[in-house]
């Protein structure tokens, strides 16, 4: 049905479009910088951030190309139940 379609297109943007490139992916470089970098917590989430901005190009490609068609049947097919095995046996 439409509405359903358009549920589905929309967390799909959501989940692709916003909630990684805006917020996951710089959370992961700061904090693996923060764990692996040297000097204060100012200068390693600034240098994780400065890294995402070099590499975010090729990361959201690597990441769009196995993650929107499972996010697709993730939310279009899999019951509630079996939505956390499948996204962790994508992983």
């Amino acid at each position: 049905d439409v509405t359903g379609t358009r549920n589905l297109v929309s967390q799909v943007i959501l989940d692709q479009f916003v909630h990684h490139p805006l917020m996951y992916f710089p959370a992961f470089y700061m904090l693996k910088e923060a764990v692996n970098g040297t000097g204060s917590l100012g200068k390693k989430c600034s240098t994780g951030l400065e890294k995402y901005g070099r590499n975010y190009k090729e990361d959201l490609v690597a990441l769009w190309k196995l993650w929107v068609p499972s996010t697709i049947i993730n939310f279009a097919f899999m019951p509630m139940a079996l939505r956390i095995p499948w996204v962790a046996s994508t992983s």
